[in-house]
This record gives structure tokens, C-alpha cells and sequence, in this order.
């Protein structure tokens, strides 16, 4: 399938953790 959108999600969501 296209697990882009998940890998992506997943990418962005470990960055705003970071950030924080």
C-alpha cells in the first residue's frame, strides 16, 4: 500500500517532540 502519509505523520510528529 502507501504507507508514505504514515512515514511522513511519523517524521513530523518526532520533530514537534524534538522541538519541544
Amino acid at each position: 500500500g502507501r504507507s508514505v502519509l504514515f512515514r511522513v505523520s511519523m517524521g513530523v510528529v518526532s520533530q514537534l517532540k524534538v522541538s519541544r
